[in-house]
């Protein structure tokens, strides 16, 4: 699944993306979530909406790589 560690109390999640397709080729789609308020109301999350709308198109329309 994933590799969780945390210490202390927890101030800050941050959600990053990979996609492994079954040829083995990785995709790194980087941060998808954030509570940083200036994450959740600045650009970083508009970024991460366009670049994760961008592999679903991709792997809709059949390309892999692109």
């Amino acid at each position: 699944m994933s590799d969780v560690e945390a210490k202390g109390p927890i101030k800050r999640v941050q959600i990053e993306a990979v996609i492994i397709r079954a040829d083995g080729t990785r995709e790194d789609l980087g941060v998808v979530a954030d509570t940083a308020k200036r994450w959740r109301y600045g650009p970083g999350r508009v970024r991460a909406w366009m670049r994760t709308k961008k592999a679903n198109r991709r792997m809709k329309d059949g390309n892999v790589r692109s």
